[in-house]
C-alpha cells in the first residue's frame, strides 16, 4: 500500500507524524485550501479535464488515507477526527474545495443534461412559450468549453418544440374554427325556431282572425234574416190589421170591437 497522495501538483509522504500532529496537519490543511489559487482554464475542454483530474486525485487521496489512518483510529478518536477534517475539507463536506473549484462546470453540465433532458411534450401554448424563453435565456449562459455544445442542442430542442406549437397552434385553430362552427349552428338553430314560432304566432292570428270574421259575418247574417223576419211579421200583422179595418162601416163600431178583443193585434187601454 503506498503512503504518498498527490493532489495536483503537491505530493504528501503520510506518516503518523503527520496526522497526529497538530501544526502539520494544519499546514497540509492550507496547502488543500492552496488549491483555490489554481486557475484553470474552462473554456477548454483541456481545462475541464484538467480540474476534473484534481477531483480524481482527491478522491483517490482520501482513499489511501483512509487505509493509511484505519490501523490507528483503534488507539483514539484524534486520528478519525483529523481524517475527517481532511476528507470534509477536500471533497465531502459543504464547502469543499474540490466542488467549489468545479463549480462552474459542474453547473453548465448540469444545465446541459437539463436542456437535453427537455420534455418535449406541451399541452398549451402558454407552457410553449414559457420553454421557449426560458430556452432563449440559456444562450447567455457561461457555458465555458459547452458553449457550441450548449448554443447547438439550445437550437435543436427550439425548433423542435416550434414544431409542436406549429401542431398545438393548427390544432387549436381547429378547435376554434369548429367552435365556431358549433356555436354558428346553435344561433342559426335558435333564428329558425324564433322564425318557426313567429310563423306559427302569425297563423294562429290569422286564423284567429279569420274565426272572428266568420263569427262576425255568421251574426251579421243572423241579425239581417232577423230584420228581414220582422219587416215581414210587421207586414203581416198590418195587413190583418188593414183587412179587419176595411170591414168596419164607421169608426164607433170599429172602437167597440176592438175594445171587445175581436180585432187581431189591437187593443185599447183605459
Amino acid at each position: 500500500m503506498t503512503n504518498e497522495i498527490q493532489i495536483y501538483n503537491s505530493k504528501v509522504v503520510l506518516d503518523k507524524q503527520l496526522i497526529t500532529d497538530q501544526s502539520k496537519v494544519d499546514a497540509f490543511l492550507e496547502e488543500i485550501k492552496d488549491l483555490n489559487n489554481i486557475v484553470f482554464d474552462f473554456s477548454s475542454k483541456e481545462g475541464i479535464d484538467e480540474a476534473k483530474k484534481l477531483k480524481t486525485q482527491a478522491n483517490k487521496s482520501v482513499k489511501i488515507l483512509k487505509e493509511f489512518c484505519e490501523p490507528f483510529e483503534a488507539e483514539g478518536k484524534k486520528i478519525a477526527n483529523i481524517r475527517s477534517k481532511i476528507t470534509t475539507t477536500l471533497v465531502t463536506g459543504k464547502d469543499n474545495i474540490i466542488d467549489k473549484i468545479l463549480y462552474p462546470v459542474n453547473e453548465a453540465e448540469k444545465k446541459l443534461k437539463y436542456i437535453k433532458e427537455t420534455a418535449l411534450s406541451f399541452s398549451t401554448i402558454d407552457e410553449i412559450n414559457y420553454k421557449l424563453d426560458e430556452l432563449e435565456g440559456l444562450k447567455s449562459f457561461d457555458w465555458l468549453a459547452y458553449k457550441e455544445e450548449a448554443l447547438k442542442i439550445i437550437t435543436l430542442v427550439s425548433k423542435q418544440i416550434l414544431l409542436q406549437k406549429l401542431e398545438l397552434e393548427k390544432a387549436e385553430e381547429e378547435k376554434r374554427k369548429e367552435e365556431e362552427k358549433r356555436r354558428f349552428e346553435r344561433e342559426e338553430q335558435i333564428k329558425n325556431q324564433a322564425k318557426e314560432q313567429e310563423r306559427l304566432r302569425i297563423e294562429n292570428e290569422l286564423r284567429l282572425k279569420s274565426e272572428a270574421q266568420a263569427l262576425l259575418l255568421e251574426k251579421e247574417k243572423r241579425e239581417e234574416q232577423q230584420r228581414v223576419n220582422d219587416v215581414k211579421h210587421r207586414r203581416k200583422i198590418n195587413d190583418e190589421i188593414l183587412q179587419t179595418l176595411n170591414n168596419f162601416q164607421d169608426n164607433k163600431s170599429l172602437i167597440v170591437e176592438i175594445a171587445r178583443g175581436n180585432v187581431p193585434h189591437l187593443y185599447i187601454k183605459y
